[in-house]
């Protein structure tokens, strides 16, 4: 069970997603992302890994998003494809994150910020589930 869908939100961009996990949402997150700041890339894909590392789920989600963000509009790449998401032994919640950046030219749209705004990781029949709002 993996999905994303758009929520109607007055002046922001909202996505609510679906998974088995918290690295299914992530996932879910990245491709929605995506989805919002650019059709097409440059297909000059080059793989990169980063881990994050959270003390909550809403935590990792803001996380995850706001390196994303910083690699769309800081230096003009957005996720082209997401090749893993793990889970790392630890205190906290940690993940590495292995995804396939391109190269973009112009973002469809600007994203500030991942926000907090009624995010909450919640527990659904089969997995997780959450939104989130991104401040554009």
């Amino acid at each position: 069970m993996n999905d994303y869908q758009f929520v109607e939100h007055t002046a922001d961009v909202a996505v609510r997603a679906r998974a088995k996990d918290l690295a299914g949402l992530l996932r879910q997150f990245a491709l929605a992302f995506r989805e919002i700041v650019c059709e097409r890339g440059r297909g000059d894909r080059n793989r990169e890994t980063f881990e994050v590392a959270a003390p909550s789920p809403e935590d990792a989600i803001v996380e995850f998003l706001g390196e994303l963000i910083f690699r769309a509009f800081a230096e003009g790449r957005v996720v082209a494809d997401v090749a893993a998401i793990e889970p790392l032994a630890s205190d906290e919640i940690r993940f590495r994150c292995r995804l396939a950046f391109e190269t973009i030219d112009e973002p469809a749209t600007e994203i500030k910020a991942a926000t907090y705004h009624d995010l909450e990781v919640k527990t659904i029949e089969g997995g997780v589930e959450a939104t989130v709002v991104f401040d554009v």
